[in-house]
């Protein structure tokens, strides 16, 4: 009984801190609660550990048990919330890890010290203190670029290379008793496994990023493009507005002769009836003056005209001064965009009183806060922090520029929703604005 305690001591010494790693960059992607899932995992590796222990005691060979790392895997694809392909390549680097550090401590083990579990336990821990700051880098990295790639066709393929290498190792390496002529062969295989690991993962991992900017280039562009194509939207409706506006004026002399000689004629039926007529072929007027930032308060007055239209109430607390060091550009796709999803939101809602309440401060001399709260029918789905677009496939356009321009800034977004309510808040901060 002693022995099979020591044995599960041991397994559980040099496994567990391993498949610990494979959950926390997961953490939030937790399909079950966590309590439910730290049970799970208890109870798997208890199981696993015991078995092996059991099988040593009875004198048969207990590392065939260690390929019980494939289901570990498969709880590991259920648990998690995320591409079974990607949880793979995640899954295999720390599988890795496990390869040449566990090589690494047998190797001193029967080179300088006494054959024990105790001795393996400690070389072992030993090494993986030792080397756990760069693994944890080279896993932050890695995790990064695992959220951001949305590859399917490349996931799927792209863990077959450091797998196959990984099981050549373990075909020509598997004897973990290293001595004699084998012993400088174990170990030098080992060794040069890791190296061939940290290249092909380095060579990996640059090629995802080269993605990755790829596709976030990408969508910067349709950013762009489309948020030049609403400028050119809006540049067109001002213009009409403001030729109408001239040709109204211009007007204005002849329907004054008119209404004069009603008046002479005094007719004041006819005027009555003129005048409704008349006010019905003028112009909407924009409505502006919600701030002093020119920039802005024509932006405000473009969506707040469209909310009036649709009855939308409209609440706002701005208080801003007319020059702010930030580029007018980045204001009108700020506040462009935020309007832009609050109009859309309460326009295509089914609840009663629908409302977009606009708040906008400075505080201090550098702290610049905007919050657009408004009504939001349906809740807004997340992926990996990331708000999705309820027009199109894919990550929201608007709300991604807005999150570019707060880390432009060195601030911050945020973006909720609760009890039928969308919340959008954006600190930034800019030069001394005094």
């Amino acid at each position: 009984m002693n022995e099979i305690l020591k044995l599960i001591i041991y397994y559980t010494a040099i496994f567990t801190p391993y498949r610990v790693i494979c959950y926390v960059p997961f953490y939030k992607k937790l399909r079950l609660p966590l309590a439910v899932c730290i049970l799970i995992f208890v109870i798997f590796n208890f199981c696993h550990y015991l078995s092996m222990a059991v099988l040593t005691v009875n004198g048969v060979d207990s590392r065939v048990l260690e390929f019980a790392s494939v289901l570990f895997c498969v709880l590991y694809f259920i648990i998690v919330k995320e591409s079974p392909f990607k949880l793979l390549f995640f899954y295999i680097f720390i599988l890795d890890t496990i390869i040449v550090l566990r090589g690494i401590s047998v190797f001193l083990m029967y080179t300088f010290f006494n054959v024990s579990y105790t001795t393996e336990i400690l070389t072992h821990s030993l090494c993986f203190i030792a080397l756990l700051p760069f693994i944890l880098i080279l896993l932050k990295k890695a995790v990064t670029i695992i959220f951001e790639v949305e590859a399917p066709k490349l996931w799927r393929t792209i863990w077959l290379l450091p797998f196959v290498v990984s099981v050549i190792i373990l075909i020509f390496t598997y004897n973990l008793v290293p001595v004699g002529d084998y012993k400088w062969k174990f170990i030098l295989s080992r060794l040069l496994f890791a190296v061939a690991v940290l290249m092909i993962y380095g060579i990996l991992l640059v090629s995802l990023n080269n993605i990755r900017e790829q596709i976030m280039l990408k969508e910067k562009n349709e950013t762009v493009n489309k948020l030049n194509s609403m400028y050119m939207t809006q540049y067109n409706t001002l213009y009409n507005h403001i030729t109408e506006v001239k040709r109204a004026r211009h007007d204005l002399k002849q329907h004054i002769n008119i209404l004069q000689s009603y008046m002479e004629k005094e007719d004041y039926k006819a005027i009555s009836q003129y005048l409704d007529v008349y006010k019905k072929s003028l112009p909407v007027d924009i409505k502006t003056g919600y701030c002093a930032n020119k920039t802005i308060d024509i932006i405000l007055g473009w969506y707040f005209n469209i909310a009036e239209k649709n009855n939308i109430k409209v609440i706002t607390n701005i208080n801003i001064p007319a020059r702010i060091n930030i580029p007018d550009p980045t204001l009108s796709v700020l506040f462009g965009n935020l309007l832009e999803n609050a109009v859309y939101a309460c326009i295509n809602t089914k609840l009663k009183e629908p409302f977009i309440k606009v708040c906008c401060t400075i505080t201090g001399s550098n702290a610049f806060s905007l919050t657009v709260d408004n009504t939001c029918e349906n809740q807004p789905v997340f992926k990996d922090d990331m708000l999705m677009s309820t027009k199109h496939s894919g990550v929201g356009y608007g709300t991604n520029s807005v999150r570019a321009i707060a880390e432009e800034y060195k601030g911050v977004v945020d973006f909720k929703h609760h009890n039928n309510v969308f919340y959008a808040s954006v600190l930034l901060y800019i030069k001394n604005n005094e």
